[in-house]
């Protein structure tokens, strides 16, 4: 019998042994920090994007300078989130292949020697008996699957989390495109405002105006300062928040393209086709899965609370040389501990998951309806204003002609210019509402409008 559980703990010890997984933690020190916080080069970065698999991220051509369809890409495989929320689908798949495995089978030892009584023959008894969780073996196909619905509700959201991502990195993007020519806009009007200064500040000290022309001047001038500075600060909000959803460093060489070309929009979805497309949204599928998931979790709950069953067979013998073998069950009486508590939290927890499903689809619905007005109504106004933009610009020869000719003053001179800057300021800012409510319409309605090449 000594040798019986002599070899026993030896093969326990060498499994044991054997199982053990080897950790290297990283260190938390300057160098391995460092080193994480390094960027690799673009074109390996670019290399990265290739491999990615998702459905809704269309993939671009990438050039020298980035579009803005490159820089959402970037941000999918850069972006610090994204990266925790692989490291949270790699936990849901581990949970997935655990859920699989069955428990440990058991074996127990003992040993009794009589210590008082009639001892005529005073024989020690040894006792071996394995034993097994019957429940575990019944409960295994519900616990694969809600393990398995856990993975494949993780796996759509992340693919959602990377399309919301996208959407917002390409509006970043835009918006920094857009504050980039109306920048370049408002330094050409602070310099034609500082031209008229300077030829009504020489009319001023010759006498020819008064002083409260001059004084308007000035003030207008000022204002264009002005306006240049706020704009400066904007595109370096603009170019700060890119970095950062990148996760780059504010010196890393990121070449974007800034000469955007606005198209019409042609063959635009009807509302009622992106309202249709909302319940096929990835995170709601992934809400779906959750649900399910849920459920299947609080039946397994309720069911767990009555089958705690495990099965053993003694086997004894002592010194006499008599052997018997047995059979064992034990049973746990849900009495005092029912599963109270991760019952109740189950049932809350569903009703959360189906609540927020509903109000998913009801902020969709009215956040595509809203979207879905702006964008007619900006259509509108911008056909409005590049009709009167494409007036002023015809009669731009015709300006500089006259004012060479002495038949039209310096003033209503500089101030067609300006004029004509501003009303392209206008344009722009159209523009810019137009594509926030275009990618509003697309991260509502879950699907990619194609609104830039």
């Amino acid at each position: 019998m000594k040798n019986i559980l002599s070899i026993i703990l030896i093969g326990m010890v060498a499994i044991g042994l054997s199982s053990c997984a080897t950790n290297k933690p990283l260190a938390l020190n300057s160098i391995n920090i460092n080193k994480s916080m390094q960027v690799e080069p673009l074109d390996e970065l670019i290399k990265q994007f290739s491999k990615t698999n998702n459905s809704l991220i269309p993939k671009s051509q990438f050039n020298k300078e980035l579009s803005p369809s490159n820089i959402a890409e970037l941000a999918v495989i850069l972006n610090p989130n994204l990266k925790i929320d692989r490291y949270d689908l790699n936990l849901a798949e581990v949970n997935l292949e655990q859920s699989k495995l069955l428990p440990n089978p058991q074996i127990s030892f003992s040993i009794s020697k009589p210590i008082s009584g009639t001892l005529t023959n005073p024989y020690i008894e040894y006792g071996i008996s394995p034993s097994f969780d019957i429940g575990s073996i019944i409960q295994r196909n519900t616990k694969v699957k809600i393990a398995q619905l856990e993975f494949e509700s993780k796996k759509l959201q992340l693919k959602w989390d990377e399309w919301q991502t996208y959407e917002y990195a390409k509006l970043l993007a835009l918006n920094f495109i857009i504050l980039s020519n109306k920048l370049d806009l408002y330094k050409e009007i602070e310099h034609l405002d500082q031209e008229k200064y300077d030829h009504i500040y020489k009319a001023y000290k010759e006498g020819l105006i008064d002083q409260s022309v001059i004084l308007n001047v000035q003030s207008q001038l000022q204002q264009s300062e002005l306006e240049v500075q706020a704009n400066e600060k904007l595109l370096n909000d603009s170019k700060s928040a890119i970095y950062k959803l990148l996760g780059l460093p504010y010196n890393y060489t990121l070449p974007i393209n800034t000469r955007l070309k606005f198209k019409p929009l042609q063959n635009f979805k009807e509302e009622a086709q992106l309202l249709n497309n909302v319940k096929n949204r990835l995170d709601l599928i992934a809400l779906k899965l959750a649900y399910e998931s849920n459920e299947e979790k609080l039946r397994l709950l309720s069911f767990s609370a009555f089958m705690p069953i495990s099965v053993s067979f003694p086997f004894v013998r002592d010194t006499s040389n008599v052997h018997t073998i047995g059979f064992g069950v034990s049973i746990s009486f849900p009495i005092f501990n029912q599963n109270q508590g991760p019952i109740k939290y189950a049932q809350i927890s569903g009703k959360k998951i189906y609540y927020e499903y509903i109000n998913r689809i009801k902020d969709a619905q009215t956040d595509i309806n809203k979207a879905m007005f702006n964008v007619k109504n900006i259509n509108q106004t911008y056909a409005a204003i590049n009709r009167y933009f494409k007036e002023l610009q015809s009669k731009e020869a015709v300006y500089k002609e006259v004012f060479k000719s002495g038949n039209i003053g310096l003033l209503p001179y500089y101030n067609y210019k300006i004029n004509l800057l501003n009303q392209r300021l206008i344009l722009f800012e159209l523009q810019q509402n137009l594509y926030n409510n275009l990618i509003a319409l697309e991260v509502s309605s879950g699907e990619n409008l194609n609104i830039i090449d």
